[in-house]
């Protein structure tokens, strides 16, 4: 079977939700997952913690930060990026 090619649009650092889709992705058969592009960011947070995960995983997929609402809200990665 062809693998579709296809583009995650992820608020991933909230809910665990975004971090199964992600990984439940990665891990088909069906898919070929091309890229990944966070949304609702705060000063580039869920980008970074996206990439991380994609390392940890030893995922080569590139990750680009959506713009950056200045959201303050509900981003859940305390501890796991550098103060910034």
């Amino acid at each position: 079977m062809k693998q579709r090619i296809v583009i995650l649009d992820t608020d991933i650092g909230g809910d665990a939700d975004d971090a199964f889709a992600l990984l439940f992705a990665l891990n088909s058969s069906e898919l070929d997952v091309a890229m990944v592009i966070t949304n609702d960011e705060h000063r580039c947070h869920r980008a970074q913690f996206a990439t991380l995960f994609l390392q940890v995983g030893q995922w080569q997929v590139p990750v680009f930060a959506g713009a950056d609402r200045g959201h303050k809200k509900y981003c859940v990665i305390h501890g796991l990026l550098e103060p910034g």
